[in-house]
């Protein structure tokens, strides 16, 4: 787990990274058409009721997104708060798919008893 926090802290693109199968809650908070959210800059569409892939440390910043709601109790008259999430969701997969980023150059082969070998 420390591992994956320490990933997410060096997000500086979603290239490359472990991408995770989510499916959010719709809240009314939430737009039917969805809503962005961002991590450094790079935008994500979240889509209520639609799995989506999304690179893990996106995931774990969804994780930190919270509302705080002061209530208060009818019998006593008490105020409290009730932490929830911001955009709930079911994780669905991790890892699904290749990480994105660059294709993976193609190398020639190079025969050693050749002049391009030597």
């Amino acid at each position: 787990m420390a591992k994956e926090k320490e990933g997410a802290l060096k997000f500086i693109s979603p290239k490359g990274h472990i991408r995770d199968r989510i499916k959010v809650h719709q809240t009314p908070e939430i737009p039917k058409q969805g809503a962005f959210i961002s991590l450094n800059g790079y935008p994500f569409q979240v889509t209520p009721e639609k799995e989506i892939d999304v690179p893990r440390p996106v995931r774990l910043m969804m994780d930190t997104l919270k509302y705080t709601d002061i209530l208060k109790d009818p019998v006593t008259g008490e105020e409290y708060e009730q932490i929830r999430q911001r955009y709930p969701y079911t994780l669905i997969a991790e890892d699904v798919g290749e990480p994105a980023g660059p294709p993976t150059p193609k190398v020639a082969a190079v025969d050693p008893n050749t002049e391009a070998g030597a």
